[in-house]
């Protein structure tokens, strides 16, 4: 027998609150257009923007249709922005697993992917897919990544090709 209890909070927006129990399932929290801040010693850390967020028995954080988590550092300022069809972390918030049209912008650089695997304890991220890098007018392709997590050093495993973007503007006028 499932039990539903709904709550509904006016914060910046109306989001809805709906807690699953079951005896033979495991405890779910689902929260529906939500944002949430993660603080750690009184300071922002991340913040979850998703239309749906789940909380599973092992405190494991998902968003299933996506989202946007923004990674701030000490002084407030935002390291890197990461957006995917599909995140999940588990239950100190340490690993995360973003799968889907992946993209993580830092500073001057942007990073698209399909799947990426983020370490926040080792501030690192990785991924074995094909990557593209856009870093200031530069366009560097290849196959798997190793990386800091704000993209300031960045180890392209098969590199395939770089280009300038002015060059591949000029190649893609010399195909027409």
């Amino acid at each position: 027998m499932i039990k539903y209890f709904s709550l509904i909070f006016f914060l910046n927006s109306i989001f809805y609150l709906k807690i699953k129990a079951q005896d033979d399932l495991p405890f779910a929290l689902e929260c529906l257009n939500f944002s949430f801040l993660y603080t750690e010693n009184g300071r922002v850390i991340l913040k979850f923007e998703a239309s749906e967020i789940l909380r599973d028995k092992e405190e494991n954080i998902t968003l299933p249709q996506g989202g946007k988590i923004t990674y701030y550092n000490e002084n407030g300022t935002v390291k890197f922005i990461a957006t995917a069809k599909t995140a999940k972390s588990n239950n100190d918030l340490s690993v995360w697993d973003f799968g889907g049209g992946v993209s993580v912008h830092a500073d001057q650089v942007n990073l698209y992917t399909e799947t990426l695997c983020w370490n926040k304890k080792n501030e690192t991220i990785e991924t074995e897919d094909p990557i593209t890098i856009i870093h200031n007018e530069n366009k560097m392709t290849g196959l798997g990544l190793f990386s800091k997590q704000d993209l300031s050093y960045y180890k392209i495993k098969k590199p395939i090709a770089h280009l300038s973007l002015k060059e591949e503007v000029e190649i893609k006028k010399q195909l027409k």
